[in-house]
């Protein structure tokens, strides 16, 4: 293919490419920036609903609270008095007010007046939260009870949403303890959504969560973890965006959704702005396109040709002594003309002495090949010795005796071998790779205490060797002789890149050393009891006698018989102890006063 036709082809794919690009950056950079603005003021419009709903909570907790502050509402739950009602709590108040639901309670909860109303304010209704005569004390709008604070929110009715507040009720003044809770409630409903709507100038619907007019993607992304405070769906036969929003109820939990259609309107304007532009690109480009081909084909085509042909007829004679004759050109063509005259030139030079350079060139590559050679056979045999050096080290890694454990990246196993396993109760290394090395620690807080102690002498470079207590996967303490080092042994490394710890499990060490310590404390304790009943033996077999003798007597009087019977019954108590004491066997204590830790005379001197 000639030089012409591929600049044709490189030029026609130039212009397309543009085109695509220029289509691209419209539809793929500039066409989000519109959907982003749309999004943004659809955003807008819903939180415009949101707080406009927001509104109407505010106000009617603030009616309510006029109610609730009010000394005639006051002594009303104190005395439950009946002209309070009928001057205040006939239908017309709850029509002129705009309220359906108005209950009265003390400050134990005890309902003492309430009614709901329909919306028509016509017929009482009975919904199920508010038809007992008390209210549960955990009721969602009793968290203010005996607390000057106010609850306002929404809550779900059979009767659907409401728009409910409680205040604490108090004396106009405001002082002293609040006697009771009024709450106030309104039915959100369609009315209310259409004057909302009409406020802010977007169509407004509502929807239960589980609405089967609710699209299940919707419903899926507000039952997600980390729900968004605005969900988007895009109608393509309406031509308008969907937006909701979720509300939620005094607990938080998921009450209704408010849907607003949004025309597309932006969006729209973007797209024909788009198309205008594009098509001026394009017409644009053909004509740039037009014009680089003219330039290409006087400029450079034409002198590549000549340049072209008289090359190609020193090619063909072989005419080394030929020169290309447009050297008189100032620009790249010219240039290019004498390099070829010049290249002319050394090619004839270099043609005499070829042979002689050739043949230099192939004893070099040969030197070179063999000491290239040698060089392959020491790598290979290094490269073996190292592998059997790793094999080595495998093996001593899987067939040790200590655990080994390596730790890299937030102190999470990176490695370990079958004796660590053993250790910690787990059947295989693949178990507890992955884990962080906090799951072998008793506690948080022995795990935050350990790194503080003992990964900065790590950091230092030092080898740090403990004994210290930890978590098999059942849960069991063991006693563990540790020694660890950082991977990398220069100062202040990170233990992050890589430690090492070498873990052997000494709870039967530990079980040893306190069971002879125990044995310890068990000889001290046989020589004192020893020595004590040697000393005290004598005196009570002295004192048995004694007693035996006086008891004999029959001019004692009976008053002295008692107290020489309860003296030889305590002297019989006393024997028995010293028997008791010579019978200690074992360590074994029991709480005293204060705090302390004396000998259990019965379990010590019971047989094991």
């Amino acid at each position: 293919m000639k030089l012409k036709a591929k600049l044709l082809i490189i030029v026609s794919l130039v212009f397309c490419v543009f085109a695509f690009c220029g289509h691209g950056i419209l539809h793929i950079i500039l066409y989000p920036g519109f959907l982003e603005l749309e999004y943004a003021e659809a955003k807008r419009d819903m939180q415009r609903c949101a707080k406009a709903l927001d509104n109407e909570v505010v106000h009617l907790a603030s009616f309510a609270g006029d109610w609730a502050c009010w000394d005639d509402s006051h002594q009303f739950v104190l005395d439950g008095n009946q002209q309070f009602i009928d001057s205040n709590l006939d239908p017309l108040t709850f029509s002129r007010a705009n309220l359906n639901l108005i209950y009265f309670l003390d400050d134990q909860g005890k309902v003492i007046w309430g009614k709901v109303y329909d919306n028509d304010f016509s017929t009482v209704l009975k919904l199920p939260d508010f038809i007992r005569d008390r209210l549960p004390r955990l009721h969602p709008l009793l968290q203010n009870i005996n607390s000057p604070l106010l609850v306002s929110g929404y809550h779900k009715t059979s009767q659907g949403p409401m728009l409910v507040t409680s205040h604490p009720i108090t004396a106009s003044d405001g002082t002293g303890k609040p006697a009771g809770t009024l709450i106030m409630g309104r039915f959100f409903n369609d009315a209310v959504v259409e004057n909302i709507g009409s406020q802010i100038g977007i169509p407004l619907t509502l929807f239960s969560l589980s609405s089967p007019d609710v699209p299940k993607d919707v419903v899926e992304v507000f039952n997600a973890k980390n729900p968004p405070e605005i969900h988007y769906t895009l109608s393509e036969s309406e031509g308008s965006l969907h937006s909701y929003i979720l509300f939620r109820d005094l607990l938080g939990s998921p009450l209704f959704l408010m849907q607003g259609d949004i025309p597309r309107n932006i969006s729209t304007s973007g797209v024909k702005s788009f198309h205008s532009a594009l098509v001026f690109i394009l017409i644009a480009g053909f004509f740039m396109l037009l014009t680089v081909l003219f330039v290409l084909q006087r400029i450079i085509i034409q002198p590549l040709q000549q340049l072209t042909s008289h090359t190609l007829r020193i090619v063909d004679e072989s005419d080394l002594e030929g020169q290309v004759p447009l050297e008189g050109r100032n620009d790249e063509v010219g240039i290019l003309a004498k390099e070829i005259n010049k290249m002319l030139q050394r090619i004839r030079s270099l043609y005499s002495n070829q042979e002689k350079r050739v043949k230099k060139r192939t004893n070099e590559l040969f030197e070179s090949n063999k000491k290239l050679r040698h060089v392959l056979e020491e790598h290979r045999e290094t490269q073996r010795k190292l592998q059997l050096t790793l094999d080595e080290l495998e093996i001593i890694f899987r067939n040790t005796q200590a655990g080994i454990l390596v730790l890299k990246g937030g102190q999470k196993v990176a490695r370990v071998n079958q004796r660590f396993c053993e250790i910690m109760g787990y059947e295989k290394p693949e178990d507890v790779i992955g884990r962080s090395i906090r799951d072998f620690h008793l506690s948080e807080v022995r795990f935050l205490d350990f790194g503080d102690r003992y990964y900065k002498p790590l950091a230092q470079g030092e080898q740090t060797d403990i004994e210290y207590p930890m978590k098999r996967k059942d849960g069991e303490a063991i006693w563990c002789l540790l020694a660890g080092k950082v991977l990398d042994s220069s100062h202040n490394s990170d233990p992050d890149n890589g430690a090492i710890w070498i873990v052997d499990d000494i709870t039967g060490q530990k079980e040893a050393q306190s069971h002879l310590k125990d044995l310890a404390r068990l000889q001290g304790v046989m020589s004192t009891v020893g020595a004590v009943c040697h000393e005290i033996a004598q005196p009570i077999q002295v004192i048995d006698n004694q007693l035996q003798m006086l008891q004999k007597n029959e001019d004692i009087s009976p008053q002295l018989q008692e107290r020489l019977e309860i003296i030889k019954q305590e002297n019989e108590r006393l024997t028995s102890t010293t028997r008791k004491l010579r019978k200690i066997s074992k360590y074994e204590t029991m709480d005293y006063v204060s705090g302390i830790k004396i000998l259990d005379i019965e379990k010590a001197s019971t047989p094991r």
